[in-house]
Formats: C-alpha cells, sequence, structure tokens
C-alpha cells in the first residue's frame, strides 16, 4: 500500500482475522510494461479497474467491522471486487453472477484478479453481509457511512495520481422506486400522521347512523357510508407549486353499511352497537351493522369529557423517508413520469483529455429532493474543490 493511502485512511487498523481463515486471497498484481497501453485492458473495464489500483486499502479501512471470533471469512476485498464486477457486467442480481462464476471459462476471468478458488466459491450469503458491514455507520466519522468512506478514499487516491481534477463537475440525479406503494400523499409528516387526533367522532357517528336508519324501509342495503375529517395536520402547504390554493385531503375514520340480519350471526351481542346504541333500532328493522374503523390506535377521554380517538391515517405509506419525485419519460421526452422512492444525486468530475467522467459524491434523498442544493453540498464535500470553486456556488 502507498504511504499517501495510509495517511488518508479513516482508519489504519489490522485486520482482525489471520490470513489463514481467509477464504480467499486478493494480491494485487500491477500490469506488465506492454499491458498499459493495449486495447485488450483499455477496453475491458473490469480487468482495468483491477489493474489500476491496489485496493488492499479496503482491508485495514472494514477492519473494525470484522471481530476475531467466529469462523473463516472472506477477503472483503475479494467481495467489494465481485460486487463491482456483477454491476459491470450487467447482472440484476447476484445469485446469476454467482452462478457464472462456477462456469470453467467465466470463473477464472473474474476469480483470478479478486484471489477467488473454485473450492471456494462465495454463495449470495456472504454478499448480504458484506453489505450490512458497509452500510454500518463509521466509528471515526458518524456522519458517513463505510461505503462513503470507501467512496472518499478512492476519490482522494485519483485526484492524487491526476485521474480527477474536478476543474468540470457535472451533476446527475436517478430516481429509483421504493417497495412501500404510494398513498396519494406527498406531503405526510411520518410520526405525527401515525398519531393523529380526533375528538368527538363517536357523537358523529350515531347521527351518521340514525339519520341512515331513519330512512327504512327505503333504505339502499349494502351502500357504503363513510365518516371522514380533513387533514389536521398544520405544515400541509396551502398552494401548489403554481401557486393555486390546494385542497386538504380527506382521511377516513369510519365506514359502515346495513344489510339483512343473517340468523347464524348474533351481531346484537357486539359491545359497539351497545356504544352507539343500535341494539334496539337494529332488532326493530331486521338489519345488520357492518362496519370498519379505520386505523384505530387508541381511544380515550378529553379533560372534557368528549372522545378522544388516536388514528394512523390511511394515506402514510409504510416507507416514510421516500417522498414523490418527477423525470421525463425515456420513450417520450414531453411527457412526465412520477415515481414514489428515492433520488440517488451524483457529482462528476468530467476530464475531456481522458473522456471520462468520475464520481465524486454521491447521496440517496428523498425523491422531491432539490438537486442543485444538493449539488452545492457536494462541491464543500469533494477534496480540492473547497479553495477553488467552493466560492462560485
Amino acid at each position: 500500500m502507498e504511504p499517501y493511502v495510509k495517511l488518508i485512511l479513516p482508519t489504519n487498523l489490522p485486520f482482525p482475522k489471520a490470513p489463514s481463515r481467509w477464504l480467499s486471497h486478493y494480491e494485487y498484481v500491477p500490469p506488465a510494461p506492454g499491458e498499459w497501453l493495449s486495447p485488450y485492458l483499455l477496453e475491458d473495464r473490469f480487468l482495468l479497474t483491477c489493474k489500476l489500483l491496489d485496493f488492499s486499502f479496503l482491508r485495514p479501512l472494514l477492519a473494525d467491522t470484522y471481530g476475531k471470533a467466529g469462523g473463516s471469512c472472506y477477503d472483503p476485498v475479494s467481495l467489494f471486487l465481485l460486487s463491482c464486477a456483477a454491476q459491470m457486467e450487467g447482472y440484476l442480481h447476484m445469485a446469476d453472477f454467482l452462478g457464472d462464476l462456477h462456469h470453467p471459462q467465466k470463473g477464472p476471468y473474474w476469480g483470478k484478479p479478486t484471489g477467488i478458488s473454485p473450492p471456494h466459491i462465495p454463495c449470495p450469503l456472504p454478499f448480504t453481509h458484506f453489505r450490512d458491514r458497509i452500510n454500518q455507520q463509521s466509528r471515526k466519522n458518524p456522519s458517513l457511512r463505510k461505503y462513503e468512506e470507501i467512496l472518499q478514499v478512492l476519490d482522494w487516491i485519483f485526484y492524487k495520481v491526476g485521474l480527477v481534477t474536478y476543474r468540470f463537475l457535472a451533476t446527475d440525479g436517478c430516481l429509483f422506486p421504493s417497495a412501500a406503494c404510494y398513498k396519494d400523499c406527498a406531503h405526510h409528516q411520518a410520526e405525527a400522521c401515525q398519531n393523529v387526533q380526533v375528538e368527538g367522532l363517536l357523537p358523529r357517528i350515531r347521527q351518521s347512523l340514525s339519520a341512515v336508519l331513519a330512512q327504512y324501509p327505503h333504505l339502499n342495503l349494502g351502500t357504503t357510508y363513510v365518516l371522514s375529517i380533513e387533514c389536521p395536520q398544520p405544515d400541509y402547504p396551502q398552494q401548489d407549486a403554481h401557486g393555486h390554493p390546494r385542497k386538504r385531503p380527506k382521511i377516513r375514520l369510519f365506514q359502515y353499511c346495513f344489510l339483512p340480519q343473517d340468523d347464524q350471526a348474533p351481531h346484537q351481542e357486539d359491545p359497539t352497537l351497545k356504544l352507539l346504541g343500535l341494539e334496539e333500532k337494529l332488532a326493530e328493522t331486521g338489519l345488520t351493522l357492518e362496519y370498519a374503523l379505520l386505523a384505530l390506535n387508541q381511544i380515550s377521554v378529553s379533560e372534557q369529557g368528549k372522545d378522544l380517538l388516536e388514528v394512523a391515517c390511511p394515506r402514510l405509506p409504510k416507507d416514510w423517508d421516500a417522498r414523490l419525485g418527477v423525470q421525463r419519460d425515456n420513450h417520450n421526452p414531453n411527457r412526465k413520469v412520477f415515481v414514489f422512492g428515492y433520488d440517488k444525486v451524483t457529482t462528476h468530475s468530467v476530464e475531456p483529455e481522458l473522456e471520462t467522467a468520475f464520481p465524486g459524491w454521491t447521496s440517496t434523498l428523498p425523491g422531491n429532493a432539490h438537486e442543485s442544493k444538493e449539488h452545492r453540498e457536494h462541491v464543500l464535500i469533494v477534496p480540492g474543490i473547497r479553495k477553488d470553486l467552493a466560492f462560485l456556488f
């Protein structure tokens, strides 16, 4: 490892497990004198990556995520390079890539530069553990995760050797969807929407039920009636992006319908019917009440003696951090596509002489993030820019 690489490492801890307990052994092999300008190497992204840089710095960088206890492990450099190879080759699933790693011709192409031998070809599980390790918070830099430290060290190395100059910067955002479903609210307040307090709902329910039952025998059986309130959040935006008034969404709290009474189900014993005072009316009309109190968390009594219900807004998605972003359709640039998820914002250093663009910093933000503001933050983070270019932004 080069001395300046040791200086910029956040930690310089020895790897806790002895080499005899490694299932793979990465060893840097520099290119031969005739390989530097050979088209064979320049056209192969994976081999060029392995030849340009000694990735041994990953061991001390990730040393604090491993322990002396436990069994054998794979060299973290091997897992890192294999993950990069799968991305470069366009594999969507790691299991498919590892299946080809067993191939007698394809396997050595990826295995030899990464230190993987046929008896110890990994399964997908070590990569799952490796992703957990690089997602841990750094102990020395709590604001960064391990994979961000790796990117930071790589940027410093490229800047040191002159592959990256940061003279020309370009920021690009890429939306990717969340695993959660969008529920038609892009302005939720997370925990506040999880615990919405509603006072005096029971009298409203009794009044609505009495008004509907008064229509008997002309009542439309099976029709669903819904009681809802306007969103009570004070921070909900009053205007849209064009300055027009924005209508507050409705929160469904209670829905019900009346059906003919079923002899097999003694609905009159339902304690909710006693609370609403419907037992006698339902017995007279021969009807039964089917109801649903949506997303109820707690029922209590306020200081004024009124019922106080705590409900979760049904518009609140499972993923609280994701937001609704917009992008151009890949097939029709005149059409906008909305994506509920995240925005990966990357600032690249464009090198016209090398015809390359190296990522200087990457941030994963909610889908509605302002990319221009994040670009200014990246300018202050990436090495070599603070003194020269920060004043331009």
